[in-house]
């Protein structure tokens, strides 16, 4: 069972880690090509501000998910002599810091 568990983490560390990335490339002032007016909503606008709300809120877990997996890694490398098994969580806790940091770049600099 917490297998099963920890590959639906690892995925959706993966999905918000990449949502981060993607909002950080976009402009927030940018004019929107195509506007869909769905039940009072204008469909990308609401899109992107949901998963900003999304992001912004996740921000401080994913750095410890981002800590937990560092220390995974480390764990695995050192005490177990793996070096597969711990290149893997290392690899998610690198797209974790650069994903924070690329939006909390972005939150700051962009936003504020």
């Amino acid at each position: 069972m917490t297998k099963g568990f920890d590959k639906v983490m690892r995925y959706f560390v993966i999905f918000i880690s990449l949502v981060m990335l993607s909002l950080s490339f976009i402009d927030p002032k940018a004019p929107w090509g195509v506007s869909i007016d769905f039940m009072g909503l204008l469909l990308p606008q609401a899109v992107y501000t949901f998963f900003f709300v999304v992001c912004i809120f996740l921000y401080l877990p994913m750095i410890v998910v981002g800590f937990y997996y560092f220390v995974k890694s480390a764990v695995r490398l050192v005490k177990f002599r793996d070096l597969r098994g711990g290149f893997e969580p290392f690899i998610l806790f690198a797209l974790i810091v650069v994903s924070l940091s690329r939006f909390g770049d972005w939150v700051v600099y962009e936003i504020f």
